[in-house]
């Protein structure tokens, strides 16, 4: 297979998703309530730095939103996303997250996340 080559930061991306992780007690949400969810500091941290990355596709994104929803509902489908797909994704999950509140859980408690994480290792390689 053919390594792709980055162009985010991909130690600043692999830490970020290590630490999109429930709680050893399961939580992730610190407050949920009229104005959204609070995610735990941990998790917002991880949040923050997954954006600082680049990874995060932030401009015109080319995948309808459904894609968020389909990789919630079958994880196991980010076994075969490209890079491209799996930062509009991301880029989609961010821009959902303001109208859904909550769905970065979801995909966190879903192990979205680590699936990521696999796939990335796969396409990009140990760095």
């Amino acid at each position: 297979m053919t390594r792709e080559n980055p162009s985010f930061s991909v130690d600043l991306a692999m830490s970020a998703l290590r630490g999109l992780r429930p709680r050893e007690d399961g939580s992730i949400i610190s407050h949920s309530g009229f104005e959204g969810v609070e995610y735990i500091p941990e998790i917002e941290k991880s949040l923050e730095a997954l954006r600082l990355s680049g990874i995060v596709e932030t401009g015109d994104l080319d995948q309808k939103g459904e894609q968020v929803l389909l990789y919630l509902e079958n994880p196991a489908l980010i076994t075969q996303a490209s890079l491209k797909s799996i930062r509009n994704f991301l880029g989609h999950l961010y821009r959902q997250e303001r109208f859904s509140a909550g769905l970065i859980g979801k995909a966190i408690q879903q192990g979205v996340f680590i699936g990521i994480r696999l796939r990335l290792l796969e396409l990009i390689g140990p760095q």
